[in-house]
């Protein structure tokens, strides 16, 4: 019957027990409900705002093994778990300051989260200060993130999209 306990994973199945706990962990799982795309990508900006690195702990159970990453506004792109936290090693010790601040979350699609983000940053040597205002959409497949792709204008995301601003 749906809303028992048996649409829970059963404790027999060490694969779906393990997405459990990590919606449980990510703070996204209520009651009996798997989580939706935009749930799971608001989980990850919540754990970066808290300031916790995007490869701490057990938040690379957010995504597929085979995660493309593509941010073209620094020129960086990765393909897989360990190419991907190299990236964000490299992105993120260019800066002594780096911060996210989540603006809006809209799911597109089945499988498609768009976001509004600003980013607030303070470089290494120098100390220049800069800010943006970037989008990006977020694919999800299964309830893992198996693609990024960040843009710097958000009406060029809105456009590929073919989505109208709001």
């Amino acid at each position: 019957e749906y809303g028992r306990r048996s649409c829970f994973p059963s404790a027999a199945s060490p694969l779906r027990e393990r997405r459990r706990r990590g919606w449980v962990r990510f703070g996204i799982l209520s009651g009996r409900v798997a989580p939706s795309n935009v749930d799971i990508v608001r989980g990850i900006y919540e754990r970066w705002g808290r300031g916790e690195p995007p490869w701490s702990g057990d938040a690379l159970e957010a995504y597929d093994p085979e995660v493309d990453w593509h941010m073209p506004h620094p020129g960086l792109t990765a393909h897989g778990l360990d190419e991907l936290v190299r990236l964000w090693h490299r992105f993120l010790g260019t800066w002594d300051e780096y911060r996210i601040d989540l603006e809006e979350l809209r799911p597109v699609g089945d499988q498609h989260v768009l976001v509004f983000f600003s980013e607030h940053a303070r470089g290494k040597g120098a100390g220049v200060q800069t800010e943006s205002h970037p989008a990006a959409v977020w694919t999800l497949k299964d309830g893992k993130v198996v693609r990024f792709e960040s843009y710097a204008d958000r009406a060029e995301v809105l456009a590929v999209l073919g989505l109208r601003p709001a």
